[in-house]
């Protein structure tokens, strides 16, 4: 995962680097600066978001939640069939869980580079 966060980051300052240098990017421009600031920013928080969820700390408040919709409306057997085929399958599960951790990686490390190149133009360097 660690491999993934800085092979993220890395490309991302490589790419905007890069449009720097073929001036789509204006170096000088506080614009496009404090869109790369904004863009990192986004990316870190939905990053952020992705792993509060993995974490599980959410999972009692989103439970209770769930809880207080099946009071007010009753889903029909069929599609709790199908809730309970899907919480049998482990492959899905393993595959929801390896994207989820992906998006979450290469989202941090996306952030983290926008955020290096904005300071880094911001400096001059």
């Amino acid at each position: 995962m660690l491999k993934r966060y800085l092979y993220s980051a890395i490309s991302t300052v490589i790419m905007v680097y890069g449009l720097k240098f073929f001036q789509i990017l204006q170096a000088n421009s506080t614009d496009d600066m404090n869109r790369l600031f904004l863009v990192g920013i986004i990316s870190l928080l939905v990053g952020a978001c992705i792993y509060v969820l993995n974490t599980g700390f959410l999972d009692l408040f989103f439970e209770g939640f769930k809880r207080l919709g099946n009071g007010v409306m009753k889903n029909p057997s069929s599609m709790e069939e199908v809730d309970r085929m899907i919480q049998a399958d482990t492959k899905f599960i393993e595959w929801k869980m390896k994207l989820k951790t992906q998006f979450m990686t290469y989202s941090l490390g996306m952030g983290t580079g926008f955020i290096l190149v904005s300071q880094a133009l911001t400096f001059g360097l």
